[in-house]
């Protein structure tokens, strides 16, 4: 029986439906995958140091009482998914207008990913979860040398940006 292949650095191409994400590949194919995770630039020296880290190693969350975050995940998504959470209003609200959103590519493992919990228990592997809320759970620290790029969140009257301000696959 052939091996099958692994694919390292799978990128969902958010431009197709997201019925197609996966289409013509086979979830445990995929070895390692390209997912991003949305924050403020107040956590980015720390994150660059020492990795994206779970509630539990950081104490800060930005969920109320009774929404609060599995404690162990680190939560990941499209890079639309990102950039959408919490909107326009995320810099004032996460940060009290002291910092901006930041976008941090990841190259992570698979086997360390698990389902959203905003899939309510309805998914059951992380293919499921991505596909039903374009977002998965990573179980630990995602250590810095698995982080790719960074984007800045720059906002004007006409329009939301991204700023390219931090590039670690150019070696």
């Amino acid at each position: 029986m052939p091996k099958s292949k692994k694919i390292r650095g799978f990128r969902i191409d958010e431009s197709i439906e997201r019925e197609d994400w996966l289409k013509n590949i086979h979830p445990e194919e995929i070895e390692t995958i390209i997912l991003y995770h949305g924050t403020s630039t107040l956590f980015l020296d720390s994150i660059l140091k020492e990795g994206l880290k779970p509630r539990k190693e950081t104490g800060i969350s930005n969920w109320v009482p009774h929404l609060e975050s599995h404690p162990d995940f680190v939560y990941l998504g499209t890079r639309r998914d990102a950039e959408s959470m919490g909107g326009r209003g995320y810099d004032e609200q996460m940060t009290n207008g002291k910092g901006h959103q930041v976008i941090i590519e990841v190259e992570v493992d698979t086997k360390n990913l698990y389902p959203d919990t905003d899939t309510m228990g309805l998914a059951k592997t992380w293919y499921e979860s991505f596909l039903q809320v374009c977002g998965v759970a990573y179980k630990g620290i995602i250590q810095p040398d698995k982080i790719r790029r960074v984007w800045e969140r720059i906002n004007f009257p006409w329009k939301t940006s991204y700023k390219l301000i931090h590039d670690y696959t150019k070696k």
